[in-house]
């Protein structure tokens, strides 16, 4: 954001917008004047303190833990798992599809149909339940007379291991009932270790009282699952995790910092968190009454009806505009047509929640931006306009076009123009009255949306009024007809995939787009390929799934998980594959992970290879599913004093390590594959903007902090000498264990299984009291950082195919 936007709206200095070729704005300052009292909302400054900062306190001073906040706050973060996120996502897109193909109708009230859908959908989905419920039945059966005081962890997992599914499930199935099982084997195996420990808590509850109410949360997971899928989850879902903090501190939970981005459909690993906190609760509850309490609200909680439709109002408020664009009369404001249109943006913006229910506001943005866009609804204007389109591609993703679809598609680059206007500016709260603020981002959102519209020289006095330099292209909202679900570029571009731009440009969790290339479409390193690059943008509502499978027609999409064959379009790809920076999109770095949250406003892209042949492995169920890519995982296990690195090496770069064993190749040649594996991924885990890929065990550190953002307590220097240190003492472990016992590495390759997983353990690291004090918020000094340094014990374990651990 340029400095003259961030005046106030008292203030607007006429140089910005007489730069500007889109028609000035600026003398409605004083029309609208009388708007001037309306409160300024400013962005709560962000904060990271602890609701269990008294736990740790003084350094080796005793008596300053409390237990049990320690033994809950580990318990919950052990038990989220991120491979549950991705059974969550598949059973969502799965959910979705079936809804919009036999449910949701342009007839009727929608809301009716959402509640129809839901109990169609609850019946069709319970299949999975009704097998975890069998599960623990069998369960119960076989062990449930005894106490968690009395078996041990490795005889429920053992059991759980071993279950079979009464029926045939299909693969999407499979997957989310894995993610169950592993989560029941979590919980009952941590409940059984604090029975052990002597928690009063769980030392007496019967397994097979455990095991009943385990079965009583699993419908309302369902539910929360399947109302994500028709887009009746609540905004504001908060895992009741973080309201359990009162009870052991008497303190209210500080509200979460405002987000970067906006989630297109809202994080998925909510749901989980929420099903997390339920499950410890049941163990930590103070009797049985407590127990049946939390489960009683969980359900009613489920059951709730949502009766707002954020997603559905807005696709018919954009259908609704952009008809009453094409009915305007030359010289009409559309003025009042932009005011019906912001109030449904509103709601599915997280950032816009601060403009709802203050219409002044909505009629000063309005009226602006009616101005702004007047010169484009006139007759012989919006006839140039759908002519750039057409010019910019519209027949390359649209073959049987008519004069009407053209006009329609001008008429959506004008909606999508507002409705990226309209986010850009909601999430700037304190600017919401600053003209210039506004037509900067109109500007920015013209440039995104029209086909080149204005004059050679215009373009060549004010570059940044286009994406991109030497060609012309636009974005159009795809599905052609229908509800719409993302956009897509109508420029198709074909390039010549250099084996060097391969290995420089990263896709996601930092991985060179050569490594997944070759893991995934088995395509062979180190020489030129011919490809196709489709380009794609996430909207509100979008599933990566949605772009999957209405492109169908693309070479490559239409299968099962084909989403996770896109990549991020960040401005250096963009840069580096199709010599068109603008065209990329800056996120945050949680949307650049291996996570299937998409911002909105991210772009995407897909490689179409006709060399392509994508590489498998049995799945779930024995159903064929896409090789894993390489994973790095971090845990600080501060109640055992312990660090834990896993290490998942697809099978392509496990064979090349293996090889370059057997032929007892110098070990640094060995660990130069080792190092691109980790180097980097590890500043991206420890530098506190993610939220997955770190555990973080910590009294003081609840749940959604613990994947990440808790770090951001620590100094960046001591951020940094962390990075450092973990990577020598990995460094040095590694070549050490490869030089002495290769033939363990070699042996896990010769497996069947799909790649390798390396499992390091540094027990009492260096300098671990001083992170501990750090992340619960107590000072440190020099001499802690340099506390971090010399080398821990070590325990390395080397298995085939993925392990979590």
């Amino acid at each position: 954001m340029s400095p003259s936007t961030k005046k106030s709206s008292d203030s607007f200095p006429a140089t910005v917008a007489s730069a500007s070729p889109f028609p000035d704005v600026l003398h409605l300052v004083h029309e609208e004047s009388a708007f001037a009292g309306e409160p300024t909302v400013s962005a709560p400054a962000q904060q990271l303190q602890s609701p269990f900062r008294s736990v740790y306190e003084l350094a080796g001073e005793e008596g300053t833990l409390d237990p049990e906040a320690e033994e809950f706050t580990a318990f919950l973060n052990e038990l989220y798992d991120e491979e549950f996120d991705e059974a969550i996502y598949e059973f969502v897109s799965e959910a979705d599809d079936i809804y919009h193909e036999r449910f949701e109708s342009e007839y009727g009230d929608r809301l009716a149909q959402k509640l129809q859908a839901a109990r169609l959908l609850e019946r069709h989905f319970t299949p999975v339940i009704q097998e975890a419920t069998t599960l623990l039945d069998a369960m119960a059966e076989a062990m449930g007379q005894r106490t968690l005081g009395t078996i041990s962890a490795s005889e429920i997992a053992t059991f759980i291991d071993h279950y079979q599914p009464q029926t045939h499930l299909s693969p999407t199935f499979e997957h989310f009932l894995g993610g169950l099982k592993n989560k029941l084997k979590g919980a009952l195996s941590k409940g059984v270790s604090l029975a052990k420990k002597g928690l009063k808590a769980v030392g007496s509850l019967g397994l097979k009282a455990v095991l009943e109410k385990l079965k009583q949360l699993l419908t309302p997971l369902l539910k929360r699952v399947l109302q994500m899928a028709i887009h009746k989850l609540p905004v504001a879902l908060r895992p009741s995790a973080e309201q359990l903090a009162k009870r052991f501190l008497t303190q209210e939970v500080a509200e979460d910092a405002p987000a970067e981005a906006e989630d297109t459909t809202g994080d998925m690993s909510d749901i989980q968190r929420e099903f997390d906190a339920q499950l410890a609760q049941l163990f930590f509850a103070d009797e049985e009454l407590g127990q049946d309490v939390v489960i009683a609200q969980y359900i009613r909680e489920a059951q709730k009806s949502v009766t707002q439709d954020a997603l559905g109002d807005l696709d018919r408020a954009r259908a609704q505009f952009m008809h009453e664009l094409g009915t305007l009369k030359a010289g009409e404001d559309p003025a009042p047509l932009v005011e019906n249109f912001i109030p449904a943006l509103l709601p599915a913006l997280k950032v816009g929640v601060h403009l709802l229910g203050r219409p002044k506001i909505v009629q000063y943005l309005a009226k602006l931006l009616a101005k702004l866009i007047q010169r484009f609804v006139e007759p012989q204007v919006a006839s140039d306009l759908s002519q750039a389109i057409v010019d910019a591609g519209l027949r390359l993703i649209n073959l049987e076009t008519t004069p009407e679809d053209e006009a329609q598609a001008a008429r959506g680059t004008i909606a999508a123009t507002v409705e990226d206007t309209v986010r850009q500016v909601a999430a700037l709260p304190e600017y919401v009255l600053d003209n210039p603020a506004l037509l900067e981002a109109f500007e920015q959102a013209a440039a995104a949306n029209l086909p080149p519209v204005l004059s050679e020289r215009t373009y060549e006095s004010r570059p940044e009024l286009r994406e991109t330099t030497g060609m012309k292209s636009t974005w159009l909202w795809q599905p052609w007809r229908g509800k719409k679900h993302y956009k897509k570029c109508t420029r198709v571009f074909d390039i010549t995939l250099m084996p060097h731009t391969a290995r420089v440009v990263k896709t996601f969790c930092d991985m060179p787009l050569a490594e997944f290339l070759q893991d995934r479409l088995g395509l062979t390193p180190g020489r030129p390929m011919k490809a196709r690059v489709h380009l794609y943008e996430a909207i509100p509502g979008t599933l990566l799934s949605h772009i999957s499978k209405y492109e169908s027609m693309v070479p490559g999409f239409g299968g099962p998980s084909a989403w996770s064959y896109l990549h991020p379009l960040t401005p250096e790809a963009a840069g580096l594959l199709l010599s068109q920076p603008g065209l990329g999109r800056e996120v945050p770095p949680k949307y650049l992970d291996h996570h299937p949250t998409t911002a909105i406003g991210q772009r995407l892209y897909y490689l179409e290879i006709p060399e392509a042949r994508p590489q498998v492995v049995p799945g779930a169920g024995h159903a064929p599913t896409s090789r894993r890519t390489r994973q790095v995982h971090v845990t600080l296990d501060f109640p055992r004093d312990q660090l834990h690195v896993r290490l998942f090496l697809s099978e392509a770069v496990a064979q090349t390590i293996a090889s370059k064993l057997r032929q007892r190749a110098p070990i640094g040649t060995v660990m130069t594959h080792i190092r691109a594996v980790l180097e980097r991924r590890l500043h991206t885990i420890l530098s506190g903007r993610l939220q997955s890929h770190l555990q973080i065990l910590h009294g003081g550190v609840m749940p959604k902090a613990a994947l990440g953002g808790a770090l951001l307590l620590l100094p960046q220097k001591m951020r940094q000498k962390l990075v450092s240190q973990l990577s020598a003492w990995l460094g040095h472990s590694l070549s050490q264990h490869l030089q002495q016992r290769s033939q363990d590495f070699i042996a896990a390759t010769e497996a069947p299984a799909d790649g390798v997983t390396v499992t390091v353990t540094f027990t009492n690291p260096p300098g671990f009291a001083s992170l501990r004090r750090a992340m619960g918020g107590q000072p440190i000094s020099v001499k802690d950082m340099e506390s971090l340094e010399g080398m821990p014990e070590v325990n390395m374990a080397i298995v085939a195919g993925f392990h979590r651990g």
